[in-house]
């Protein structure tokens, strides 16, 4: 997924890693010289990711012994070279160090909670301050990609993370969506871009959700189409019906992106 996109950067960190099955995809890739598997939990990380991290270079061995390949060293650092992932307990993104994290990957949390991580001030001595500052631990990271699947892709929630990462000159570049288990899984990308060319900031339109699955990847939006029109068609029936009962939990981010869809029918 967003394979082409993943060429631009070197490294990436998977956020609230758990037991690090993202982590290990990600590095199974090849795409990333390093990858980062982040979870506040040192119990997840032990009796999962450090296990499956473990097995996987155990069969990498298995198998170049098996074709006379020399055996992997012992050495750390030459594993670290053929499966370049590794995993720490730290809370967000204060473990981690400028340079370490072209791209942030955060899979499995609300979006209140996602945007807490990606926009907590930069005051942890872990990342070098000793007081307050204004700068987000993102902005002072120097990321220049985000991959983001929140738990709920209800209008309200999406509205929400792309306008706030809009204002702060995150472009949206990607999108896919997903059916799983009786609910859909929208993941988006985001690029860094020049705060003095925000779209929002000169008045050009704000990318809804569902635009870059639209405009910029046309063959798999067609293979996509079938099942982004069921999301649409779903929540516009969910909001009208809550618009109908004039029920107190509408939000304004409901109603704005079902007028912005209403007019695309």
């Amino acid at each position: 997924m967003f394979s082409e996109r993943f060429k631009s950067i070197g490294s990436i960190v998977d956020i609230g890693c758990d037991h690090g099955l993202l982590s290990l995809a990600l590095a199974c890739t090849k795409c990333f010289d390093k990858v980062i598997g982040v979870d506040v939990s040192s119990t997840a990380l032990e009796n999962g990711a450090h296990k499956f991290h473990y097995k996987i270079l155990d069969s990498m061995e298995m198998e170049r012994e098996s074709k006379s390949l020399d055996p992997l060293s012992s050495n750390n650092d030459k594993q670290e070279n053929i499966f370049p992932v590794e995993f720490r307990t730290g809370d967000g993104l204060n473990i981690l160090k400028v340079g370490e994290a072209d791209g942030i990957c955060i899979a499995g949390m609300g979006v209140g909670t996602m945007l807490d991580v990606l926009l907590r001030e930069a005051n942890d001595k872990g990342l070098g301050f000793e007081k307050k500052h204004t700068m987000s631990q993102l902005d002072h990271l120097g990321s220049q990609m985000l991959i983001l699947q929140p738990t709920n892709s209800r209008p309200r929630n999406l509205m929400r993370l792309y306008k706030t990462l809009q204002e702060l000159g995150w472009e949206l570049v990607d999108e896919e969506i997903d059916y799983i288990s009786s609910r859909w899984y929208i993941t988006s990308a985001f690029e860094k871009k020049d705060i003095g060319n925000n779209s929002m900031k000169k008045g050009l339109p704000l990318r809804m959700p569902g635009d870059a699955m639209i405009s910029s990847k046309a063959d798999l939006f067609k293979k996509q189409n079938h099942e982004y029109n069921r999301y649409v068609d779903h929540h516009i029936s969910w909001i009208k019906m809550e618009l109908e009962q004039k029920k107190e939990s509408i939000d304004e981010n409901d109603i704005e992106w079902l007028h912005s869809n209403q007019k695309l029918q």
